[in-house]
């Protein structure tokens, strides 16, 4: 393979300097009269920007991708939520929007619940709130910092207005109940509207935090629960409409009543994850990246 890189980095300084004066839409047509007819495939792990942007590109130049209107709605938390609460209505936690620009109140389902920004990155703003006062601590952005969220989701939303007919940008939080319990990461991938699973990862989180200890792979649970876990995640798939690439889930196990709950999706690879799979499986997920993207079937 010969590859080409493309963009800059988030959170690199100068580069990201670049975000003030970033033009999606321009961006996206100056690749595409670069490499018409030149590339094989498109390939991003990016959650913010990069998965969107190469979907969009992919299908600008006849490549292999995943529908754009799909990976929005996967990367849209209020409304994947929307999506999933229709078909999985039992896996679905209660939810509603925040908008920044409507008046602060307590949200219906009270308090204490879990805020995070509808369209975000490394769980950034994402916490546990307790009261109004919390809720408003959380929102209480300066200028220059309502600036920079600006710039970080207008390429989003430019894109969202393009593909998709929803109406609720990502300069907004969303409200979930709280879940508590065994935190599961499933990867896998899809070809041709075939979803297959890579593994399930048990993820393990310092006491009392929202932080990663660890990651272990195989998962601890038993055979029963890891296909129902496996029913889910080709019903979450579905759901969302995503019929090409790889994705990464993240559900919650309540150990006591056995619910199984999503708490997101991600629709692109867990570059965090793949070692385990190469350590102890022995499969190469950059490898399986590669075919799909150059419409072949992983192997």
């Amino acid at each position: 393979y010969r590859f080409h890189y493309e963009g800059f980095d988030l959170f690199r300084f100068p580069e990201n300097a670049r975000l003030l004066a970033f033009d999606v839409r321009r961006f996206i047509e100056r690749l595409v009269r670069r490499y018409r007819g030149r590339i094989d495939g498109v390939i991003s792990n990016n959650e913010h920007f990069g998965a969107l942007i190469a979907a969009v590109l992919a299908q600008r130049l006849n490549l292999p991708g995943a529908d754009p209107a799909a990976i929005i709605a996967a990367q849209h938390k209020y409304y994947a939520r929307c999506l999933l609460q229709r078909v999985l209505p039992e896996a679905t936690p209660a939810f509603e929007a925040l908008p920044y620009d409507a008046p602060l109140q307590a949200p219906a389902m009270g308090f204490p619940c879990f805020v995070k920004p509808v369209k975000a990155t490394y769980s950034v703003l994402a916490r546990r709130v307790d009261s109004l006062a919390g809720l408003r601590a959380l929102l209480d952005f300066s200028p220059l910092e309502r600036l920079i969220l600006g710039r970080l989701v207008r390429p989003f939303d430019d894109l969202m207005a393009e593909y998709t007919p929803f109406t609720l940008g990502a300069l907004a939080m969303i409200a979930e109940a709280l879940l508590d319990g065994i935190q599961l990461n499933i990867d896998g991938y899809v070809d041709r509207g075939s979803v297959h699973l890579l593994g399930i990862v048990d993820e393990v989180m310092y006491p009392g935090a929202q932080a990663f200890m660890r990651f272990e792979y195989p998962s601890q649970l038993d055979v029963a629960t890891r296909r129902r876990v496996a029913v889910l995640v080709r019903q979450v798939v579905g759901a969302l409409g995503l019929g090409h690439g790889f994705f990464n889930i993240e559900l919650m196990l309540d150990p006591a009543s056995g619910r199984l709950s999503v708490i997101e999706v991600n629709p692109r690879m867990a570059s965090q994850i793949v070692n385990l799979y190469r350590r102890v499986d022995g499969c190469d997920p950059y490898r399986m990246l590669r075919e799909l993207a150059t419409g072949r079937a992983p192997r």
